[in-house]
């Protein structure tokens, strides 16, 4: 939302009124929902993960996949941008978070 409030010169406020307005056009979210095929995921049995020596990765990473590597070595990179990245999408639903919303429409919506 700050993305397209910074684009198009507008308020937060003004932005998330007229996103609740156009909401009570929309279908409920239950009838919108695709169905979810199953698929086999395809798994690369030759892949290393580093990771730093946290022993929750130890917990769900096979030891043979695994090689934790200390930070300053910069191989942890690519979890530590993924980790960033589960938290910023999932900061919708936490309350105390400038992201948390209370209306149920706007987590619909976004």
């Amino acid at each position: 939302m700050r993305g397209i409030e910074r684009t198009f010169g507008v308020s937060r406020r003004t932005l998330s009124a007229w996103l609740k307005e156009q909401a009570n056009d929309l279908p409920p979210l239950e009838e919108t929902l695709q169905p979810v095929e199953c698929k086999k995921i395809p798994v690369l049995e030759e892949a290393i993960v580093f990771s730093d020596y946290w022993s929750a990765y130890q917990a769900v990473i096979p030891s043979e996949q695994q090689r934790p590597v200390g930070k300053e070595t910069g191989e942890t990179a690519h979890i530590e941008r993924w980790n960033n990245t589960l938290r910023q999408q999932l900061a919708r639903f936490l309350r105390k978070t400038l992201s948390f919303s209370k209306y149920v429409k706007m987590h619909e919506i976004c």
